[in-house]
C-alpha cells in the first residue's frame, strides 16, 4: 500500500551540455507510526520511529555519442534512535516502463542493477548479461531477468504488474547503524544503489521515468537484539530526467584551460583549449598569439578545440597564446571572467658552417688541413657530415664547441679537383634545427706519374704464336718521354727486332718466338726505366705475355686398377702432351664397360670412371685413333694409344621363402634360403634376425626314400639351398624378420653379394592381461561401486561371466570399448565380510586367440550393518528438584553421537559425556507438571565409522511429578474484550507455551479433562484441534498465528454446563518453546466450581 508518497520534478539549465538529472523531492517533516510493536514488549510501548527512505539525485553528461552508466543511491535519511542494525529490506520500486526501456536496437537496452544488496559484496559496474537486469514489464521472474541474478547481488525480481519490481535483501551480519540519531539528509545511511546503463546514441530528450519507491519494508534490530519490522510512511522519491532544455537560470561563468604539445621539428605545436562548458561563440579569433601565428582552428567537441601554432622564423623569442577575459560565453550568456595564457618555447634560428683549407693546390705527396667553423653549437656534427671527392679525409678533430679540423690527402695519380662539402640538413643545433644551406671548398690536384701499356698484334684468332709467326709489340706511354729506348724492353721466349719511335709517347718492335717451344714469350718494362717531361719516373713494372705453341700433341692412358670385380670401378687418367681445344670423350673408343664423369683436372689432364659391364667377363678396353684431337695451334695427334683391363663382375644372390607368414603364440616357421651359386662360407652367422630366434640351420634335403624295411636314403639339394626354423619372440607384436646384408656372401672369385635380401613374418604372441579397479573401495548401507576393467588389448569374448564375485552381486555390465568394461557391484546387506571380484586365468582371449594366463582380483571393504543403541535410566520416577543419568549403549563406535540425536519429552537432557560406544547425559524433568517423560533416538540420527545411520531405539519412560500448589491471588479486573459483554468472574487459560507431554491431546475438553476431571466439557467454544479456534466470536474457526494469546473466560453462570462460552482474542506475542507445536493450558482451574485461580504468573 502506498502511503505518504510525493514526487516533484526540478529542471536544471545547460543549453550546451546534455545532463541526465535525477532530482529528489523535498524532505517531509512529519513521521507516522505503524501498528507493529517490538517483540517481547508490552502493548503500551511506543513503536520505533518510521524511517524516511530517499532515492538520491545524480547528474550525468549526454549519451548521444558514448554509453553512460548512472549510479543512483538509495539512502535512509531518518530512522529511530533505538535501531542498531539493518538486517534486511524489501523495496518495491515503480517506474514508467515505456520510458525506462530505451531500446535503440536488438542488442542495446537500458538496464538496472541493484548493487550492495543484500549488504554483501557490492557490484561496482554493469557487465552485460552477467550483472544487469532488463527493466521490462514483460520479463517474468523465471525468465530472462531472473537468469541475470547473481548470488551476491541480492534478489531483484519483476512481477507481472507492469512498471513495478522488487529489491529484496537479507544478510546474517546486517548493515551496522552506529549512530542512528546522526542520520539525516546530509548524513544518510546508504542501503545500496540502482545502476542504470544508458546506451550510446540515446537522443537528447526529456524522459519522465516516474522512478519512485512504492513500498519499503525494513527489518532492523535494537541494541538488545530485539527484532523490529519498520514500514516507511515517507519516501523521498527521485525523478530521472534526460533533457537538453530547462528553465533554471545559469549564472556560472565559463572557464577555459590551454595546453600545448612540444614544438615539432617542423616548427609547429598543437594548442588545445578545453572549456568548462559548451560555447556557441568560441572561435579562432579568441586565441591571441605572440611570437608566431595561429591556424587550423578545429572544434573537437562542444568543449574542446585545437589550433596549430607556427612560430616566427629565425627566432628564439618564446611564443604565447592567450584567451582574454570576456572572449566567449556559455549558452546562458555568461562570459569567461579570467585570462588564460600558455607559453611555448621557440628556437627557429638555422645553423650554418664555413669551410677553409691550408693549401688550395696539391701535388703528389702533399696534404691540406681542412677547417669547419659552425655558427652555433651542434651535438650531432661529425666526420660523416663532410662529403669528400678527389681524395680522403683523416684525423677528424673537434678543436672546440664550434670548430673542427681534418687532414685531406688527394687521390694518387689524379688531376681531379679535391672537393669538401656539407649538405643541407646534415646537422642540427641544440633545438633540433637543421642547417638550411650547403658549404663547399675545392683544391687543384695534380698527382699523376708516367706509365706504359704493352700490347701485341698479329696473333690471329687463337691469340697464340705458332711456327713461322711473329707479333708487333706496341708501347703506349701515358705521357710524353724522351728517355724511352729499345733497351727498356726486356725479352724472354723469343727475340725483339725493328724497334721504332712512332712518337714521343708511342713505340713499336717485332717479337719472334723461339723454335719448337711452348715457352710463353715475355716482353717487360721495369719501374723507374723512363721519365716524363717533369722528371717523374714510371712507378710500376709492366709485363706482356705472348702464348707460344709449336709442338704436336699426344696422350697417355693410365688406370687405378687393371683387374675389376663386381662392384669395382677404375679411375682412368688421360694425360695430353699439351692443351687441346677439341679433345672429348667422343674421341675415345670404349669396350667392355662404360666411361663416366670424364672431367678435366687441368688443360692437359682428364680423368673418368670406368665401370665394367655387370655379370661379365669381357675385357675392358679404351683407345684413341690418330688425328682424333689437336692442340691449340691446330696440330693433331700423330700416334694412337690403348689400355686393356681384366673384368670379372658376376656376384652371388640369395632369396628366402617361409612355410608360414603369420605366427601366433606357440607357432614356428621353416625358412628356405636359396643361393644363386654355391658359397662355401655361408652359415647362420651371416643372417641378421629380429623378432625371434632361428635354429636347426643346415643344407636342405629334397627327399626321403624308403629302400626296404631297414634301409632308407636321403637326397639333398645342391649346395645352394639351406633351411632353418624361426621361433618368434613371446608376448610380442613385432614382426619377425631374417635379413642378409649386402657384402656378406663371397663367391670363389671374391665377389660379394651387392644387394641385401630379407623375409618378414607377422607376429602376434602377446598374452592379454587385465586390471580391476573400483570407484569406491569401501561400501556401506545403500552404496554400490562401479568396477572398471581395463584389458591390455582388445577382446571380443569378455562378458559378465568372466567375473567371480563374493560378498555381493554384479549388474549393469557395460562394454565401453573392446578393452574397457564396467559393472555395478552391490554388496550383501547386514554384513561386514570383505567382498572380492576375481577374473580367473584363461577366462578370455585377445583378437589373435591368446588367453590371459594371470588372474586379477580386487578386494572391497564392506560394512552394511546399521548401528543400534539401548537407552537406560538410573531412576524410573522423578520429583521436584530431582534428575537422573541416562545411559546410551551403542552396538558400535560413533564419533557424531550427540544430545541433538535424542528425542525428549517432559524434560531436558544436558552434560553429555563418554565416547566410542558408551555415553551418559543428565535428564532434568519439567517443573510444575505431572506427566510421563519419554526419551528415544530416532533412526538416522548418528552414524558408525563407515557412515551407516543408526536404527531407532526403544522408548524409555520416566514418571514425573513436579506440581507446585500455587498461593491464591486476587481476582483480576474484568477485561473488556473486543465488543463482548463484561464477564462476572474470569480466569485466563493462556495457550502461550508448548509442552511435549501434551502432544497426544487433540481438544480443549481432553486437555481440561487431563488436568481436572471435574471441569471436563466446561468450555464448549474450543475447536476440536488446538491448531485453530473461534478467536473473534463470529462462530468461524481460524488458524493460530504468531503473536496470538488465547484465553478462556467464564461468568459465575458458567457452572451451568449448558451455558456456552466465548473464546476471546487478545493481541500479544506467541511464544514457541518446543518443536512439537502443540499448545497446552498453562493457567489451571481449581477443582472447586465456584472459584477460578490464575496460575500463569
Amino acid at each position: 500500500m502506498k502511503t505518504g508518497l510525493t514526487s516533484r520534478q526540478h529542471n536544471w539549465v545547460d543549453n550546451n551540455s546534455d545532463i541526465l538529472l535525477l532530482q529528489s523531492s523535498t524532505s517531509a517533516s512529519d513521521h507516522l507510526n505503524s501498528n507493529h510493536a517490538l517483540s517481547g514488549q508490552d502493548d503500551d510501548q511506543t513503536s520505533p520511529l518510521d524511517p524516511i527512505v530517499r532515492i538520491g539525485s545524480v547528474d550525468a553528461p549526454s549519451a548521444t555519442s558514448i554509453e553512460r552508466v548512472i549510479t543512483i543511491p538509495i539512502d535512509i535519511t531518518k530512522i529511530d534512535d533505538g535501531i542498531t542494525s539493518i538486517n534486511g529490506f524489501n523495496i518495491k520500486v515503480h517506474y514508467d516502463s515505456s520510458a525506462l526501456n530505451l531500446i535503440q536496437s536488438e542488442e542495446e537496452s537500458l538496464e538496472i542493477l541493484a548493487d550492495n544488496i543484500p549488504l554483501m559484496d557490492a557490484i561496482s559496474q554493469l557487465s552485460g548479461s552477467a550483472a544487469g537486469w532488463l527493466v521490462d514489464a514483460a520479463t517474468e521472474q523465471s525468465g530472462d531477468g531472473a537468469s541475470k541474478l547473481t548470488a551476491v547481488a541480492g534478489m531483484l525480481t519483476e512481477t507481472a504488474t507492469e512498471g513495478v519490481f522488487h529489491i529484496v535483501g537479507a544478510g546474517p551480519v546486517g548493515l551496522s547503524v552506529d549512530d542512528a540519531e546522526s542520520i539525516s539528509e546530509s548524513n544518510p545511511l546508504h542501503l545500496g544503489s540502482l545502476v542504470f546503463r544508458v546506451p550510446a546514441g540515446t537522443l537528447d530528450q526529456s524522459i519522465d521515468l516516474d522512478l519512485r519507491l512504492e513500498e519499503v519494508l525494513i527489518t532492523g534490530s535494537t541494541q538488545d537484539q530485539i527484532s523490529a519490522t519498520l514500514t516507511t510512511t515517507e519516501v523521498i522519491d527521485g525523478v530521472l530526467t534526460l533533457q537538453s532544455q530547462a528553465s533554471t537560470t545559469d549564472t556560472t561563468p565559463p572557464s577555459v584551460k590551454l595546453t600545448h604539445s612540444t614544438l615539432t621539428t617542423s616548427a609547429t605545436a598543437i594548442v588545445t583549449a578545453v572549456l568548462s562548458e559548451g560555447s556557441e561563440d568560441f572561435s579562432a579569433t579568441d586565441l591571441i598569439a605572440t611570437g608566431g601565428e595561429i591556424s587550423n582552428f578545429n572544434p573537437i567537441s562542444a568543449t574542446e578545440y585545437t589550433a596549430l601554432f607556427t612560430p616566427t622564423p629565425q627566432s628564439t623569442v618564446d611564443g604565447t597564446v592567450t584567451i582574454g577575459a570576456g572572449a566567449f560565453s556559455d549558452a546562458a550568456g555568461n562570459r569567461n571572467t579570467e585570462n588564460e595564457l600558455v607559453t611555448i618555447t621557440v628556437n627557429t634560428s638555422i645553423p650554418w658552417v664555413s669551410l677553409t683549407t691550408t693549401d688550395d693546390k696539391l701535388t703528389a705527396g702533399e696534404t691540406a688541413l681542412i677547417g669547419a667553423s659552425l655558427s652555433e653549437v651542434s651535438e650531432d656534427f661529425g666526420e660523416d657530415d663532410l662529403d669528400v671527392s678527389g681524395g680522403v679525409l683523416s684525423d677528424f678533430t673537434q678543436v672546440n664547441e664550434l670548430r673542427y679540423t681534418a687532414l685531406f690527402t688527394p687521390a694518387a695519380d689524379s688531376t681531379s679537383d679535391g672537393v669538401i662539402s656539407v649538405a643541407i640538413g646534415a646537422f642540427t643545433d641544440l633545438d633540433d634545427n637543421s642547417n638550411a644551406t650547403a658549404s663547399e671548398i675545392s683544391m687543384d690536384v695534380e698527382t699523376t706519374v708516367p706509365s706504359v701499356v704493352l700490347t701485341a698484334s698479329g696473333l690471329g684468332s687463337d691469340a697464340m704464336l705458332t711456327v713461322g709467326e711473329s707479333a708487333t709489340i706496341s708501347a703506349q706511354l701515358s705521357e710524353r718521354s724522351l728517355t724511352f729506348t729499345a733497351d727498356d724492353l726486356i725479352v724472354s721466349g723469343g727475340e725483339l727486332s725493328d724497334f721504332q719511335a712512332i712518337s714521343t709517347s708511342l713505340y713499336t718492335a717485332t717479337f719472334t718466338p723461339s723454335v719448337n717451344s711452348t715457352t710463353t714469350g715475355i716482353v717487360q718494362v721495369n719501374a723507374a726505366t723512363f721519365s716524363d717531361f717533369a722528371g717523374n719516373d714510371n712507378a710500376d713494372d709492366i709485363t706482356l705475355s705472348i702464348p707460344v705453341e709449336t709442338t704436336e700433341p699426344f696422350l697417355v692412358f693410365t688406370s687405378s686398377d687393371n683387374n675389376l670385380k663386381a662392384g669395382e670401378t677404375a679411375t682412368i687418367t688421360i694425360t695430353l702432351s699439351e692443351e687441346s681445344p677439341d679433345f672429348s670423350q667422343d674421341s675415345l673408343l670404349i669396350q667392355g664397360g662404360e666411361l663416366s664423369q670424364l672431367q678435366a683436372s687441368s688443360a692437359t689432364s682428364y680423368s673418368g670412371i670406368f665401370t665394367p659391364s655387370a655379370e661379365s667377363t669381357t675385357e675392358g678396353l679404351l683407345s684413341i685413333a690418330i688425328g682424333e684431337f689437336s692442340d691449340l695451334a691446330g696440330n693433331t695427334n700423330s700416334a694412337d694409344a690403348v689400355i686393356n683391363l681384366t673384368v670379372e663382375t658376376t656376384v652371388p644372390t640369395i632369396s628366402f621363402s617361409s612355410s608360414d607368414d603369420i605366427l601366433t603364440a606357440g607357432e614356428k616357421a621353416t625358412i628356405r634360403a636359396t643361393l644363386s651359386e654355391p658359397i662355401a662360407t655361408f652359415s647362420a652367422d651371416d643372417l641378421r634376425v629380429s623378432g625371434g630366434q632361428i635354429s636347426d640351420f643346415g643344407k636342405a634335403t629334397s627327399s626321403f626314400n624308403k629302400i626296404s624295411d631297414s634301409e632308407y636314403s636321403f637326397n639333398t639339394v645342391s649346395d645352394t639351398e639351406y633351411t632353418f626354423v624361426m621361433t618368434p619372440t613371446p608376448d610380442s607384436t613385432d614382426d619377425a624378420s631374417v635379413f642378409l646384408d649386402a657384402n656378406t656372401l663371397t663367391d670363389a672369385a671374391g665377389n660379394s653379394n651387392t644387394t641385401s635380401a630379407d623375409i618378414v613374418m607377422t607376429v602376434e604372441t602377446t598374452i592379454p592381461t587385465v586390471a580391476l579397479s573400483s570407484s569406491d573401495p569401501t561400501l556401506t548401507i545403500g552404496e554400490s561401486t562401479i568396477l572398471a576393467v581395463e584389458l591390455s588389448e582388445p577382446s571380443f569374448d569378455f562378458t559378465l561371466d568372466n567375473f567371480n564375485v563374493s560378498g555381493g552381486a554384479l549388474t549393469d555390465f557395460t562394454v565401453v570399448n573392446a578393452s574397457q568394461y564396467t559393472a555395478l557391484f552391490t554388496p550383501f546387506s547386514d554384513t561386514t565380510t570383505t567382498a572380492s571380484a576375481v577374473i580367473e586365468a584363461g577366462s578370455f582371449s585377445d583378437a589373435a586367440g591368446n588367453q590371459n594366463i594371470q588372474a586379477e582380483s580386487l578386494m572391497l571393504t564392506i560394512d552394511t550393518i546399521a548401528p543400534e543403541l539401548t537407552l537406560s535410566s538410573y531412576r524410573s520416577t522423578l520429583g521436584i528438584g530431582e534428575s537422573t543419568q541416562i545411559r546410551f549403549t551403542l552396538s558400535e563406535s560413533s564419533s557424531d553421537f550427540g544430545l541433538d540425536d535424542v528425542s525428549v519429552s517432559g524434560g531436558t537432557l544436558s552434560a553429555l559425556s563418554g565416547e566410542g560406544t558408551t555415553f551418559e547425559a543428565t535428564f532434568t524433568p519439567m517443573v510444575n507438571v505431572k506427566t510421563t517423560a519419554t526419551l528415544k533416538v530416532l533412526e538416522e540420527r548418528f552414524s558408525d565409522t563407515y557412515g551407516n545411520g543408526n536404527l531407532a531405539s526403544d522408548t524409555i519412560a520416566i514418571d514425573v511429578d513436579t506440581l507446585i500448589e500455587a498461593p491464591p491471588i486476587p481476582n483480576r479486573p474484568r477485561p473488556r474484550q473486543l465488543g463482548h459483554p463484561e464477564l462476572d468472574t474470569s480466569a485466563a487459560i493462556n495457550l502461550s507455551d508448548l509442552v511435549t507431554g501434551m502432544a497426544q491431546r487433540q481438544s480443549a475438553e481432553d486437555i481440561l479433562t487431563y488436568l481436572d476431571n471435574t471441569v471436563a466439557g466446561l468450555f464448549q467454544g474450543i475447536a476440536p484441534s488446538l491448531e485453530e479456534a473461534d478467536i473473534d466470536g463470529d462462530g468461524q474457526l481460524h488458524p493460530f498465528t504468531d503473536g496470538m494469546v488465547l484465553s478462556l473466560y467464564a461468568t459465575s453462570a458458567a457452572l451451568d454446563v449448558s451455558d456456552s462460552q466465548q473464546l476471546i482474542y487478545v493481541p500479544g506475542a506467541w511464544e514457541d518453546s518446543h518443536e512439537t507445536g502443540v499448545p497446552i493450558v498453562k493457567s489451571l482451574l481449581e477443582s472447586s466450581f465456584g472459584t477460578f485461580q490464575n496460575m500463569a504468573g
